[in-house]
């Protein structure tokens, strides 16, 4: 048992009142639950009192690990506990009751009238049990999406989903267009189960050949649309292209090209742009596709200027980008050969082209 708490002093007091117990000093609402259920062996059971003014903040935070809790027994005010257990359509129905219906099966058990407490509040408490759903139950979506999706729905309750999400839309999916079957329809109106179908429209995932779900590297607006790239670095020295590059320069980028355009479809499953590949060799050359995607930011980047980034300015500016992906190449295949992986590369690539 582990017992997790802000207070200094009530974590004096329970480490003294009780030497057995594992108190953890620490905020709830930063608690990493992953790690601590791989701490303690297993999924987590949660016993709580949860502090009335940050109730949603900390009934959130129980399922940003999905797959961490098993259960939870809570206490709450009572209007939280009825914003929880609300079904679609009622007054009390919101985030909050979307959200954990998602990931748990919630009960209101009964009320704690307020003599139960010294001294008594001037609010009704109640308990509200969460029973999780299995890990293979769960949304196949990112928690963080899935809120972010839900509180801007909720933003303006009576509003149809095109006005609501319109913001967030545009932000995320310029260029595309909210379906008919969602545009004239209010937050309120639909149930939990919509919204993850609505989270998978805003935030595309895209369908591999094989059919599994790709997670791209890097996104960005450019010309009001949003490219989506898969970034890949080959070894041209590697046995399966080393045939072909003793015959042609570029051959390793230029076959790994290839290959992600077979492996992902020429459109996604939200008929949006295709992935673009954007290869680069351990060396430094880059693939085709990657050149030219940095000629046409660099186009950008001169409009951008006014002009100024035209003739010597312009190929300075294009030559600069080379040297940088050149440079963050060779850094990576240094930390790879440490152990350190190709992250620096992912980050750092297209910074300055956005």
């Amino acid at each position: 048992m582990m017992a997790v708490e802000i207070d200094a002093r009530s974590v004096d007091k329970l480490r003294g009142d009780l030497p057995k117990l594992q108190v953890l000093h620490q905020d709830l609402l930063q608690l990493n639950h992953s790690e601590l259920a791989k701490r303690m062996g297993g999924q987590l059971h949660v016993v709580g009192n949860l502090p009335y003014c940050i109730t949603s903040e900390a009934l959130l935070s129980l399922v940003s690990c999905p797959g961490a809790l098993r259960y939870a027994l809570v206490m709450v005010q009572k209007e939280a506990a009825q914003r929880v257990v609300a079904p679609p359509g009622s007054k009390d129905y919101g985030p909050l009751s979307a959200v954990l219906q998602l990931f748990a099966r919630p009960r209101q058990l009964f009320s704690v009238p307020p003599t139960a407490f010294y001294p008594p509040p001037k609010v009704v408490s109640a308990i509200v049990e969460l029973d999780f759903l299995a890990v293979e139950d769960l949304p196949k979506v990112p928690p963080e999406q899935l809120l972010e999706v839900i509180k801007a729905a909720f933003r303006q309750r009576k509003r149809a989903l095109k006005h609501s999400l319109a913001e967030l839309f545009q932000e995320r999916r310029r260029g595309a267009v909210l379906p008919p079957r969602w545009a004239s329809l209010r937050a309120e109106t639909l149930c939990p189960g919509d919204f993850v179908e609505l989270t998978r429209f805003v935030y595309p995932r895209w369908q591999r050949a094989d059919g599994t779900q790709a997670r791209l590297d890097i996104m960005f607006t450019a010309d009001g649309e949003r490219k989506y790239i898969d970034l890949t670095v080959r070894h041209p020295r590697a046995s399966k292209y080393r045939s072909q590059a003793a015959r042609m320069d570029g051959a390793a980028a230029l076959t790994a090209e290839a290959a992600k355009r077979i492996r992902y479809p020429a459109v996604a499953v939200a008929g949006l742009l295709a992935v673009e590949p954007f290869c680069v060799e351990s060396f430094g050359r880059l693939g085709l596709a990657a050149l030219a995607l940095l000629h046409r930011a660099r186009q950008r980047a001169a409009l951008r200027e006014n002009g100024g980034l035209r003739g010597w300015a312009g190929i300075a500016t294009f030559n600069r980008w080379l040297a940088l992906l050149s440079c963050s190449a060779q850094f990576s295949k240094r930390r790879r050969q440490l152990g350190g992986g190709l992250g620096h590369l992912r980050r750092s690539c297209l910074c300055e082209g956005r």
